[in-house]
């Protein structure tokens, strides 16, 4: 993955880090055939668009389904993650299941936020879909 780093957010904020989640679906990134960019453009897009202090854990995970539900699920409830961003997956094909995955365990879905993103940022793409609990 680059060198973008996994936390961001103005010195004069104040609270706690937001503790986010970002998960890259992928069989050929997950195995080196490619370098994921889907998941830096991702933290990118944190790091122009949030002033609030905030914390990053990346994951990149192959296209099954159930290893795609206990990562999300684990970001959430053991690594106390308040928002989950999955990404990745090779479109509208059998083996994509982002989409299955993240509403299986999901308890509330964003699809505004997802579509504020894209406006704000170049680098995200449809295939983004956000996950808050």
């Amino acid at each position: 993955m680059s060198s973008i780093p996994h936390s961001g957010g103005s010195a004069e904020s104040v609270g706690d880090a937001c503790k986010i989640g970002v998960v890259t679906v992928s069989d050929r990134a997950s195995t080196g055939v490619y370098e994921d960019q889907s998941g830096p453009a991702i933290l990118q897009f944190f790091h122009e668009a949030m002033e609030s202090k905030w914390e990053a854990l990346y994951r990149l995970v192959p296209d099954e389904q159930p290893l795609v539900e206990q990562t999300i699920i684990d970001l959430v409830d053991a690594q106390g993650c308040c928002l989950v961003v999955t990404t990745g997956g090779t479109g509208p094909a059998p083996r994509d299941i982002t989409p299955e995955a993240t509403q299986a365990v999901c308890q509330r879905m964003m699809p505004g936020w997802v579509r504020q993103a894209i406006v704000l940022s170049p680098y995200f793409t449809l295939q983004l879909v956000a996950r808050h609990t």
